[in-house]
């Protein structure tokens, strides 16, 4: 069992970030588009035990890892 961090720099060569989040703090995602931005290589994996086939409270595989392509916000109609 790896992490993400680990094949990135193994395929590229280049130095790799690592952060870890709080659960419902939104402000992370302004590093995650300034990283896009950048053109950096992103992605994220969930935490999680017991077995890969349970999913968190998203519906997102535990234990999984997943490419981020790019990053950005959406406006609804209303401003919000």
């Amino acid at each position: 069992m790896g992490f993400s961090e680990e094949g990135i720099s193994a395929l590229t060569g280049v130095p790799v970030f690592s952060y870890n989040t709080v659960p419902g703090d939104t402000s992370f995602f302004a590093t995650i588009l300034a990283a896009d931005q950048n053109n950096y290589i992103m992605g994220a994996s969930t935490g999680g035990s017991g077995p890969d086939t349970t999913n968190n409270f998203c519906n997102i595989a535990n234990r999984h890892a997943y490419s981020i392509l790019a990053a950005f916000n959406i406006n609804a109609t209303n401003g919000t």
